[in-house]
């Protein structure tokens, strides 16, 4: 299989637990650093899979941060090549525009640990298929999106309903981070300190207090998703990956 590319746009948003999945399965990536300056590359066919990881930015802050259009530019390629795309909160929103959808502001910055609902058609998801009917996830974005022309909606919950979706047959946007550990989580804690403060519904202690309720439970499914979309880019890299539902 041809290396995973993983784009990041903040040294503290890495791959979390999917990192560890990639080194538990010995499976080669290249990071792009974009907070770095490194540059977005100019196809997508060098690579078995991206995976587009968050960032504090929105997709039309274009002309302060050029290498959005890049990557817009990136993901429909893979689109063209039957590349797949894992696209996490911002790489998310990135897949939706490239593909002609809206971005908008939400009514609300939803922040913390909320539940979400699996959609009847994620029970024929390569990805999801299986995931519980409800469970808890990490949410940290102010943004939303309508879904792309012809997109299918896996994961919603009551304030944005287009927590996850798939794109084709192959590409798979989600809202919330199944990537961040504990650790992570903290850090942004931690560096969003001031940012949390302007919204007093927000409570830090009670985030803080989830990781020890929930961050075995989210780990777990999030190693899971991203094992199978490893799975699903190793099919691809053989031409296989041409279903929509597990076997």
């Amino acid at each position: 299989m041809k290396p995973l590319l993983i784009i990041q746009h903040l040294e503290r948003e890495d791959a979390g637990v999917f990192a560890e999945v990639l080194e538990q399965r010995s499976t080669a990536s290249w990071v792009v650093r974009t907070y770095a300056g490194d540059r977005v590359p100019e196809v997508a066919d060098d690579f078995g899979g991206l995976l587009i990881l968050g960032g504090l930015m929105n997709v039309e802050e274009t002309a302060r941060y050029p290498h959005l259009r890049d990557e817009m530019l990136l993901i429909r390629l893979a689109h063209q090549a039957g590349v797949p795309v894992l696209g996490i909160c911002l790489g998310a929103q990135l897949i939706a525009a490239a593909s002609g959808a809206p971005v908008y502001d939400g009514e609300i910055k939803e922040i913390g640990w909320h539940e979400v609902e699996l959609a009847p058609e994620a029970l024929g998801d390569l990805l999801f298929y299986d995931f519980p009917e409800r469970f808890k996830v990490l949410q940290w974005h102010g943004q939303t999106f309508d879904l792309p022309a012809g997109a299918v909606r896996l994961v919603s919950s009551q304030a944005y309903p287009n927590q996850a979706f798939r794109c084709g047959r192959t590409s798979w946007g989600l809202q919330f981070h199944p990537e961040a550990s504990g650790e992570l989580l903290r850090c942004w804690l931690e560096a969003g300190s001031e940012e949390l403060a302007a919204y007093p519904y927000i409570d830090i202690n009670e985030i803080l207090a989830g990781i020890e309720r929930y961050e075995a439970d989210c780990s777990r499914l999030g190693r899971k998703l991203f094992e199978r979309f490893i799975e699903v880019a190793m099919l691809a890299s053989k031409g296989q990956a041409h279903r929509t539902k597990p076997e």
